[in-house]
């Protein structure tokens, strides 16, 4: 018995994408006998060897994780790609827009990654202006792909756990605002909360949470 339904009993508009980067294929099939149908891993191969284990299996991959360019290719191939979460740099829509022609799929979601929090550590965009051009990029030269929202991750180190959370989920949230009204662009989504923050990402409105080791500890949930 897994903890889904405790999670998803708290989402209200989010949607789950349970990460499986730790668990087996038996516990990933426990999950999607349950109803679970989106996942996500943070290395290209293992989504590789997952899909190819699980076969023609209606799954929704999401790549989660830090993605070389030199890996692009690779996972473009994946069947049943529907999102990357994890779009942190032109250079990266810049290999993008060379493959483009390697994916396989119908349709790609794209999140541009940014670091609210401002740690060394993290991946992503570090200012509001490079982040434009980066959704100019995929608007313009992707048309296989779409910009469908932002992606960040709340804050590792800090004395306030809960209000450094709010802090960077709320900046997210209003940078997506701006990004939308200045590129006169539809409602981009959220996907922000993982393990330890989800409910709040999920009061500042976050579309995907990102959760894994919750998933199989319901009493830690």
């Amino acid at each position: 018995m897994t903890n889904l339904a405790n999670i998803k009993g708290k989402l209200k508009q989010a949607e789950l994408v349970a990460v499986t980067k730790n668990a087996t294929v038996a516990q990933l099939m426990e999950l999607y006998e349950e109803g679970q149908r989106d996942f996500g891993e943070n290395r290209v191969q293992e989504i590789i060897r997952k899909e190819g284990e699980l076969k023609d299996l209606p799954i929704n991959w999401h790549f989660i994780g830090p993605l070389q360019r030199n890996k692009v290719k690779k996972l473009l191939k994946v069947k049943h790609l529907k999102y990357i979460h994890s779009i942190d740099s032109l250079k990266l829509i810049d290999e993008f827009i060379k493959q483009k022609g390697e994916f396989i799929g119908d349709s790609l979601g794209l999140f541009l990654e940014f670091n609210t929090s401002g740690e060394e550590e993290k991946h992503g965009f570090i200012n509001y202006d490079d982040l434009k051009v980066a959704a100019e990029k995929i608007i313009q030269d992707l048309p296989n792909m779409n910009l469908i929202g932002l992606m960040t991750i709340g804050k590792i180190r800090g004395n306030d756990f809960k209000q450094d959370a709010i802090d960077s989920f709320s900046t997210l949230l209003e940078i997506k605002q701006k990004l939308e009204q200045d590129l006169n662009i539809g409602p981009l989504k959220l996907s922000m909360g993982m393990s330890k923050d989800f409910e709040i990402a999920v009061e500042i409105g976050s579309d995907f949470v990102r959760v894994g080791r919750y998933l199989f500890a319901p009493h830690q949930c």
